[in-house]
């Protein structure tokens, strides 16, 4: 499982993609207790079918806005994004949760309007909750 770090220059990117100011982003990321969380690949129990369809959804969403910015594969999607094929690709296809820096990078290449991105940003934010949950729940042996 992968939780997001979320460091200064992160805030910066994603309040400058959403025009909103530094401190309303810090404030509603760390609301959502996504600040301060460390990088790192555990066992987790699967995803819930409600999960895995939030994660379709989310892929389902970059990919038609890939489309709709006139990107017609995923290799040109990797270089105006500076993310790899393989990662556009599993985040596409509903594999990966990307982390909040890379969302907001999607939504910025993609030149997403502000309502979809807050929208995408805060269906991935709800994904990592449920993520971040499911690994406490399994971390503690609360269940």
């Amino acid at each position: 499982m992968l939780l997001y770090v979320c460091d200064r220059q992160s805030i910066r990117e994603i309040a400058a993609d959403l025009k909103l100011t530094y401190g309303i982003v810090h404030r509603i990321l760390d609301k959502r207790g996504l600040l301060g969380l460390t990088s790192r690949t555990r066992h987790v129990e699967p995803a819930s079918e409600h999960e895995t369809a939030l994660l379709q959804q989310l892929g389902n969403a970059f990919r038609g806005a890939r489309l709709a910015c006139r990107l017609s594969t995923q290799q040109q999607a990797a270089q105006v994004t500076g993310l790899s094929q393989p990662t556009i690709s599993k985040i596409e296809g509903g594999k990966l949760l990307p982390n909040l820096r890379d969302v907001s990078r999607l939504v910025r290449c993609y030149r997403i309007p502000p309502a979809e991105g807050h929208r995408l940003i805060d269906l991935a934010t709800t994904l990592h909750q449920l993520r971040r949950a499911r690994h406490h729940k399994h971390t503690t042996g609360n269940g």
